[in-house]
């Protein structure tokens, strides 16, 4: 639900900027939009890999051959 949260938000607001940069100049919260969605989508990396980093030695299906 995150992910599809996540990429409805990237969709309106890059469609939402692309509309105002072509009407008008560009206002203080776009912005602060577009460095909350950039932080949040890298926070959310981060702790997506370090959540993986902590687990795969846990993991039982690492050493299984297919």
């Amino acid at each position: 639900m995150a992910w599809t949260l996540i990429v409805l938000a990237t969709i309106g607001l890059a469609g939402w900027l692309v509309w105002t940069e072509c009407t008008c100049e560009l206002d203080l919260l776009p912005k602060v939009c577009v460095l909350a969605l950039t932080a949040g989508l890298f926070l959310l990396l981060g702790l997506t890999l370090r959540n993986r980093m902590r687990t795969l030695p846990y993991d039982p299906y690492t050493k299984v051959k297919r």
